[in-house]
């Protein structure tokens, strides 16, 4: 059986964005400071990423999905496997350069909590870095999985059986 953790809400004012693109993570840069987020540290590469995790608080994580090697599901799969429990709930949005259905379900069950795909515009991801700060995403607990539900579609017709029945306790994240 599943537990569950509703994830009580927070404001966001510390960004991390990793990219190994100089260029994407200028722009990414500059996406999140319109959207009110002035405390923002740019990384080139997952290990520089993790270097900054251990030492700093982050309030968001922004990966971009590059289309080589998953190179943003990895680092996710990795920041919530359990080996620091300060960082693997920090919410993480993954910026998709290629949307196919194959990338996107790869970056859900890796553990993001949202997605958001090239070309970006600073309203939806704005509506995203508000839907963190509101309405966090119930935290799935399982053996093969931990992060957030993966279910992004509510189905009044589903008839199989209710695994996450029950009240969630909150936790601060």
């Amino acid at each position: 059986m599943a537990k569950t953790y509703k994830i009580a809400p927070r404001g966001i004012s510390r960004v991390l964005v990793v990219d190994v693109d100089e260029q994407r993570l200028r722009l990414l840069r500059e996406i999140v400071r319109s959207i009110g987020t002035s405390q923002i540290t740019m990384v080139r590469s997952p290990a520089a990423a993790m270097r900054h995790l251990e030492s700093f608080t982050t309030d968001l994580i922004v990966v971009s999905g590059r289309a080589e090697r998953g190179f943003g599901s990895d680092l996710v799969r990795y920041i919530r496997s359990r080996r620091n429990p300060v960082f693997s709930r920090i919410p993480v949005i993954e910026v998709l350069v290629d949307p196919s259905k194959k990338r996107v379900m790869r970056a859900i069950q890796s553990g993001v909590d949202e997605l958001i795909t090239w070309p970006l515009n600073i309203a939806g991801f704005r509506q995203r870095k508000v839907k963190l700060e509101k309405r966090p995403r119930v935290w799935i607990d399982i053996d093969r999985y931990f992060g957030p539900c993966r279910r992004r579609v509510v189905d009044p017709n589903y008839t199989g059986p209710n695994r996450r029945d029950g009240q969630a306790p909150v936790l601060a994240a």
